[in-house]
């Protein structure tokens, strides 16, 4: 199954995805900023396959860390996460990010583990509940 790095400053959400994605069976690493996520790219320690990142974090935001991974990692896919809604994501990001693919907070397990499967190409068995 696919690796996957979930960022996130809001440890809830953070823990959300983490311990549903494991349930799935992807292998998921985890950072609490952007800045943190950053030497999984750098050091080439771990071969991501997507990053599921927020759009709005502290210090280094989503828009910033998918620009750097695309730099470091230009085959890694990226689906960013957001609570605000599309009008909003497109003011703060602009018009050529908010095209980019994303999944609107909340959501729920299953709705996560389909949109990732669409992004990476796999389809995750979520009606019989994958690892459950």
């Amino acid at each position: 199954m696919a690796t996957i790095l979930v960022v996130d400053d809001e440890s809830m959400v953070l823990n959300f995805c983490c311990m549903a994605l494991r349930e799935y069976g992807f292998q998921v690493f985890s950072a609490s900023s952007g800045m943190q996520s950053l030497p999984f790219f750098e050091s080439g320690r771990a071969a991501i396959d997507l990053v599921l990142l927020d759009v709005v974090m502290p210090g280094l935001n989503g828009v910033e860390l998918a620009k750097r991974i695309h730099q470091l990692s230009p085959s890694t896919k990226i689906l960013f996460m957001s609570g605000y809604t599309p009008a909003e994501i497109t003011r703060l990001i602009g018009k050529d990010m908010a095209d980019q693919r994303f999944i609107w907070k909340p959501f729920t397990a299953d709705g996560l583990v389909r949109m990732i499967g669409n992004v990476i190409g796999v389809t995750p068995a979520v009606e019989a509940g994958a690892a459950r």
